[in-house]
Protein backbone atom coordinates (compact mmCIF):
# COMPACT_ATOMS: atom_id res chain seq x y z
CA UNK A 1 0.00 0.00 0.00
CA UNK A 2 1.29 3.45 -0.86
CA UNK A 3 1.52 5.99 1.93
CA UNK A 4 2.34 9.66 2.23
CA UNK A 5 4.00 10.79 5.45
CA UNK A 6 2.73 14.04 6.92
CA UNK A 7 4.96 15.77 9.42
CA UNK A 8 3.07 16.69 12.52
CA UNK A 9 6.22 15.30 14.08
CA UNK A 10 8.49 12.38 14.41
CA UNK A 11 8.09 9.83 17.17
CA UNK A 12 7.25 6.66 15.52
CA UNK A 13 4.53 4.08 16.03
CA UNK A 14 2.42 4.42 13.05
CA UNK A 15 -1.21 3.91 13.44
CA UNK A 16 -1.41 2.44 10.02
CA UNK A 17 -3.38 2.78 6.84
CA UNK A 18 -5.22 -0.11 5.29
CA UNK A 19 -6.53 1.33 2.08
CA UNK A 20 -8.21 0.06 -1.03
CA UNK A 21 -5.94 1.74 -3.56
CA UNK A 22 -6.12 5.44 -2.74
CA UNK A 23 -2.99 7.12 -1.41
CA UNK A 24 -3.26 6.87 2.37
CA UNK A 25 -1.71 9.49 4.62
CA UNK A 26 0.29 8.86 7.77
CA UNK A 27 0.39 11.72 10.27
CA UNK A 28 3.35 11.68 12.65
CA UNK A 29 3.17 13.02 16.21
CA UNK A 30 5.88 14.22 18.59
CA UNK A 31 3.50 14.33 21.52
CA UNK A 32 0.96 11.84 22.83
CA UNK A 33 -2.40 12.68 21.18
CA UNK A 34 -5.54 13.08 23.23
CA UNK A 35 -8.59 10.85 22.87
CA UNK A 36 -10.43 13.26 20.59
CA UNK A 37 -7.56 13.27 18.10
CA UNK A 38 -7.31 9.47 18.13
CA UNK A 39 -11.06 9.25 17.56
CA UNK A 40 -10.84 11.73 14.69
CA UNK A 41 -8.18 9.65 12.96
CA UNK A 42 -9.37 6.13 13.79
CA UNK A 43 -13.00 6.40 14.85
CA UNK A 44 -16.27 6.14 12.97
CA UNK A 45 -17.64 9.01 10.92
CA UNK A 46 -19.69 11.51 12.96
CA UNK A 47 -23.42 10.91 13.05
CA UNK A 48 -26.13 13.47 12.36
CA UNK A 49 -29.61 13.92 13.67
CA UNK A 50 -32.54 15.80 12.16
CA UNK A 51 -33.99 18.65 14.14
CA UNK A 52 -37.48 19.84 13.24
CA UNK A 53 -38.03 23.58 13.30
CA UNK A 54 -41.68 24.69 13.36
CA UNK A 55 -43.46 28.00 13.78
CA UNK A 56 -46.95 28.43 15.17
CA UNK A 57 -49.50 29.67 12.67
CA UNK A 58 -50.38 33.29 13.42
CA UNK A 59 -54.00 33.85 14.36
CA UNK A 60 -55.49 36.48 12.08
CA UNK A 61 -57.94 38.94 13.61
CA UNK A 62 -61.52 38.06 12.79
CA UNK A 63 -63.33 40.91 10.97
CA UNK A 64 -67.00 41.58 11.72
CA UNK A 65 -69.17 39.13 9.89
CA UNK A 66 -70.82 40.42 6.81
CA UNK A 67 -72.32 38.97 3.72
CA UNK A 68 -69.84 38.92 0.83
CA UNK A 69 -70.57 37.56 -2.64
CA UNK A 70 -68.93 34.18 -3.19
CA UNK A 71 -67.06 35.52 -6.22
CA UNK A 72 -65.22 38.05 -4.03
CA UNK A 73 -64.06 35.54 -1.44
CA UNK A 74 -60.24 34.91 -1.47
CA UNK A 75 -58.74 32.29 0.85
CA UNK A 76 -56.04 33.62 3.17
CA UNK A 77 -52.52 32.22 2.57
CA UNK A 78 -51.54 29.44 4.96
CA UNK A 79 -48.16 29.99 6.63
CA UNK A 80 -45.75 27.10 6.22
CA UNK A 81 -43.00 25.96 8.58
CA UNK A 82 -39.41 26.06 7.33
CA UNK A 83 -38.05 22.71 6.14
CA UNK A 84 -36.20 20.38 8.49
CA UNK A 85 -32.43 20.33 8.32
CA UNK A 86 -29.76 17.99 9.62
CA UNK A 87 -27.24 19.39 12.06
CA UNK A 88 -24.21 17.68 13.65
CA UNK A 89 -24.94 16.04 16.96
CA UNK A 90 -21.95 17.77 18.53
CA UNK A 91 -20.16 19.54 15.65
CA UNK A 92 -17.14 17.17 15.69
CA UNK A 93 -13.87 17.85 13.91
CA UNK A 94 -13.56 16.56 10.38
CA UNK A 95 -12.92 12.82 10.43
CA UNK A 96 -9.90 11.38 8.69
CA UNK A 97 -10.35 9.53 5.43
CA UNK A 98 -10.55 5.74 5.45
CA UNK A 99 -7.03 4.31 5.23
CA UNK A 100 -5.34 7.28 6.89
CA UNK A 101 -3.11 6.50 9.85
CA UNK A 102 -1.56 8.30 12.78
CA UNK A 103 1.93 7.60 13.93
CA UNK A 104 4.40 7.80 16.76
CA UNK A 105 7.71 6.04 17.30
CA UNK A 106 7.31 2.86 19.29
CA UNK A 107 10.50 1.34 20.61
CA UNK A 108 10.99 -2.35 21.40
CA UNK A 109 13.82 -4.13 23.14
CA UNK A 110 16.52 -5.05 20.66
CA UNK A 111 15.51 -8.02 18.47
CA UNK A 112 12.41 -8.62 20.60
CA UNK A 113 8.70 -7.91 20.77
CA UNK A 114 8.90 -6.38 24.28
CA UNK A 115 7.62 -2.81 24.35
CA UNK A 116 10.06 -0.32 25.84
CA UNK A 117 8.63 1.77 28.75
CA UNK A 118 9.01 5.05 26.85
CA UNK A 119 6.61 3.76 24.19
CA UNK A 120 3.76 2.86 26.52
CA UNK A 121 2.15 6.35 26.74
CA UNK A 122 1.47 6.24 22.99
CA UNK A 123 -0.16 2.81 23.14
CA UNK A 124 -2.07 3.95 26.22
CA UNK A 125 -3.54 6.81 24.18
CA UNK A 126 -4.99 4.30 21.73
CA UNK A 127 -6.33 2.11 24.54
CA UNK A 128 -8.01 4.98 26.38
CA UNK A 129 -9.62 6.25 23.19
CA UNK A 130 -10.92 2.79 22.24
CA UNK A 131 -12.37 2.36 25.72
CA UNK A 132 -13.79 5.85 26.32
CA UNK A 133 -14.42 7.75 23.09
CA UNK A 134 -17.97 7.32 21.68
CA UNK A 135 -16.76 7.25 18.08
CA UNK A 136 -14.37 4.41 18.90
CA UNK A 137 -17.03 2.11 20.37
CA UNK A 138 -17.06 -1.05 18.26
CA UNK A 139 -14.37 0.28 15.93
CA UNK A 140 -11.97 -2.30 14.49
CA UNK A 141 -8.35 -1.14 14.43
CA UNK A 142 -5.62 -2.69 12.31
CA UNK A 143 -2.17 -2.96 13.90
CA UNK A 144 0.78 -3.33 11.50
CA UNK A 145 4.30 -4.24 12.55
CA UNK A 146 7.29 -2.94 10.56
CA UNK A 147 11.07 -3.42 10.81
CA UNK A 148 14.17 -1.96 9.23
CA UNK A 149 16.27 -3.89 6.71
CA UNK A 150 18.65 -5.49 9.22
CA UNK A 151 18.41 -9.29 9.06
CA UNK A 152 16.72 -11.58 6.59
CA UNK A 153 13.34 -10.88 5.04
CA UNK A 154 11.80 -13.95 6.67
CA UNK A 155 13.13 -13.08 10.14
CA UNK A 156 11.93 -9.47 9.87
CA UNK A 157 8.49 -10.59 8.75
CA UNK A 158 8.10 -12.81 11.82
CA UNK A 159 9.49 -10.11 14.12
CA UNK A 160 7.03 -7.53 12.78
CA UNK A 161 4.15 -9.97 13.34
CA UNK A 162 5.28 -10.57 16.93
CA UNK A 163 5.50 -6.84 17.63
CA UNK A 164 2.01 -6.21 16.27
CA UNK A 165 0.71 -9.05 18.45
CA UNK A 166 2.53 -7.61 21.49
CA UNK A 167 0.72 -4.30 21.06
CA UNK A 168 -2.61 -6.11 20.66
CA UNK A 169 -2.08 -8.13 23.85
CA UNK A 170 -1.12 -4.98 25.77
CA UNK A 171 -4.36 -3.26 24.71
CA UNK A 172 -6.41 -6.31 25.68
CA UNK A 173 -4.77 -6.76 29.08
CA UNK A 174 -4.44 -3.13 30.12
CA UNK A 175 -7.68 -1.69 28.71
CA UNK A 176 -10.00 -4.66 28.24
CA UNK A 177 -10.30 -4.10 24.49
CA UNK A 178 -12.02 -7.00 22.74
CA UNK A 179 -9.71 -9.07 20.55
CA UNK A 180 -12.41 -8.82 17.86
CA UNK A 181 -11.65 -5.09 17.63
CA UNK A 182 -7.94 -5.60 16.97
CA UNK A 183 -6.45 -7.07 13.81
CA UNK A 184 -2.71 -7.60 13.35
CA UNK A 185 -0.43 -7.99 10.36
CA UNK A 186 3.35 -8.04 9.89
CA UNK A 187 4.95 -6.13 7.01
CA UNK A 188 8.60 -6.84 7.78
CA UNK A 189 11.02 -4.52 6.00
CA UNK A 190 8.96 -4.08 2.84
CA UNK A 191 7.20 -0.77 3.59
CA UNK A 192 9.89 1.58 4.98
CA UNK A 193 9.10 5.18 5.82
CA UNK A 194 12.66 6.17 4.94
CA UNK A 195 13.17 4.21 1.74
CA UNK A 196 16.45 6.00 1.05
CA UNK A 197 17.87 4.60 4.30
CA UNK A 198 16.29 1.16 4.86
CA UNK A 199 18.35 0.61 8.05
CA UNK A 200 17.03 3.79 9.70
CA UNK A 201 15.28 3.48 13.06
CA UNK A 202 12.38 5.44 11.51
CA UNK A 203 11.39 2.22 9.77
CA UNK A 204 11.01 0.23 13.00
CA UNK A 205 7.46 0.99 14.00
CA UNK A 206 3.91 -0.19 14.58
CA UNK A 207 1.05 1.40 12.64
CA UNK A 208 -2.66 1.61 13.42
CA UNK A 209 -5.61 2.44 11.16
CA UNK A 210 -9.36 2.05 11.09
CA UNK A 211 -10.31 -1.21 9.37
CA UNK A 212 -12.34 -0.79 6.20
CA UNK A 213 -16.13 -0.83 6.77
CA UNK A 214 -15.77 -0.75 10.56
Amino acid sequence: MNKRILGASAIAVLLAGVSTGALAETKMYNNVPDGAEVARMLGAQPTYRAIEFSMPSPQAAQPPSQTVPASMTTPAPVPTAPPSRAVPASAPAQAASAGDSMGFRLNFRYNSAELAPESLPYVDAIGRAMRNEPRMQGAVVVIEGHTDASGTADYNLRLSERRAEAVKLYLIRQFGISSAQLQTVGKGKFEPIDAANPYSGENRRVEFSRAPNS
